[in-house]
């Protein structure tokens, strides 16, 4: 990668020499009295383009589906009757109806991670009362 760079880096150099050769060998000045006085300057700055910007949406969504996990393992782990209600189609639907919209309005938006910050709220105390419960019951 950083071989290229200084290969790309030198053909451009020798590209702007051979280029003032040619200028001072026709002694071509333009009707200014000068020519091209600035300086070039190479941006070498590599990036993935497939990183996702992180908003506050999406990362209650991340938090939302990990404290789901968690709460399924607790249930397996602990032998649980019942399994927890955590919503998971409705959140879900909610969270991508809200996510697929190109102009997300403030007020939509402030509904939506409201619903979020909720659902993960309930998630949360469930996880706590069966972890409460799992530790009585040892």
């Amino acid at each position: 990668m950083i071989e290229e760079i200084i290969r790309v880096t030198e053909t451009v150099l020798a590209q702007r020499d051979k280029q003032e050769k040619e200028e001072k060998k026709t002694n071509h000045h333009p009707p200014d009295g000068g020519g091209n006085k600035g300086h070039l300057i190479v941006d070498a700055t590599v990036a993935p383009a497939d990183i996702k910007f992180p908003t506050d949406h999406d990362l209650l969504n991340q938090a939302r589906e990990k404290s789901e996990l968690l709460i399924d393992m607790l249930h397996k782990a602990f032998g649980g009757k019942i399994k927890p209600r955590t919503y998971r189609q409705k959140t879900r639907a909610e969270y991508l109806s809200l996510a697929k919209n190109r102009n997300k309005s403030r007020k939509a938006l402030n509904k939506g991670i409201g619903k979020q910050l909720r659902y993960l709220r309930r998630n949360l105390k469930t996880i706590e009362k069966t972890l409460d419960a799992g530790q009585q019951a040892r």
